[in-house]
């Protein structure tokens, strides 16, 4: 009986740690994703701003605001991922 018991206990236990793992890897999984899109999208950004924009007065502002945009938001390393993306607005 006692073996049993420890055979059940060990076989939810493992199960357990499975799920745990899967869990918190699709979590990875899907916050490395959204940083990839968000990259993805900023280049996008910065190619349509050149094509726009390029040799009008604002040109250089737009530039700027991209720049201070990919500096602020998409290197700060001092936050985790994972707030930045709980913060972002929608």
């Amino acid at each position: 009986f006692m073996q049993n018991f420890l055979t059940v206990n060990g076989l939810l236990f493992t199960i357990l740690c499975g799920d745990t793992y899967t869990s918190l890897y699709s979590q990875q999984e899907r916050l490395y994703n959204a940083l990839f899109l968000e990259v993805s999208e900023a280049k996008s950004l910065l190619e349509q701003a050149c094509l726009v924009c390029q040799g009008r007065p604002f040109y250089p502002k737009v530039l700027q605001s991209l720049w201070t945009y990919v500096q602020e938001d998409l290197r700060r390393l001092d936050v985790e991922p994972a707030d930045l993306l709980a913060k972002r607005p929608m």
